[in-house]
């Protein structure tokens, strides 16, 4: 019999130098914090690495959220790469161009089985 390789796991994915982006939502009315998490290996790497790249990570605005607002987290730990790991903070407000390419992304692929 002809067994598929189990799929490795995040942890052993971040071990062989995978991009892993995670996304945060708080706040909002209900206060409700949601999370989707993508890991990029091989042939998906390069999308993901340009897709990083146009975030303007050192001109991210301050977090300044009003009432009711989501706030969003989007952190994106590369190993191998300086810096290893990159981290935005952004209101609801500025979730666009790259930002809000990156989250949508990320939840695509979240949703994916």
């Amino acid at each position: 019999m002809n067994d598929p390789s189990p799929e490795p796991t995040d942890a052993e994915r971040a071990e062989a130098g995978a991009l892993e982006v995670e996304v945060t939502r708080s706040g909002g009315m209900a206060g409700i914090r949601r999370r989707w998490h993508a890991v990029a290996v091989a042939d998906d790497r390069p999308r993901w690495d340009a897709l990083l790249a146009r975030c303007p990570w050192e001109d991210a605005p301050e977090e300044t959220a009003g009432a009711d607002r989501f706030v969003w987290r989007i952190r994106a730990s590369c190993p191998g790469e300086a810096p290893p790991e990159r981290t935005a903070r952004l209101p609801e407000s500025a979730l666009v161009g790259p930002w809000l390419e990156v989250v949508r992304a990320v939840q695509s692929a979240a949703e994916r089985p």
